[in-house]
């Protein structure tokens, strides 16, 4: 999945790449660091918010 969010500037294969790594991204800081490559890397802003909900919700389930 990391490797998409490198290649591709498609933002709706970038978000559902936000929302799946969300899904994993709790203990797996690959996951996390994707996110926030995510969060660099695209100025679309219903992109970035569907990353930082996929934060929320990581930093949600592990507390």
């Amino acid at each position: 999945m990391l490797e998409i969010i490198r290649t591709t500037e498609d933002q709706d294969t970038r978000g559902l790449v936000a929302y799946s790594l969300g899904e994993i991204g709790q203990g797996n800081p690959d996951a996390i660091a994707g996110l926030l490559e995510i969060i660099r890397t695209t100025e679309d802003q219903d992109t970035r918010g569907l990353v930082a909900y996929s934060l929320g919700e990581i930093r949600t389930r592990k507390s």
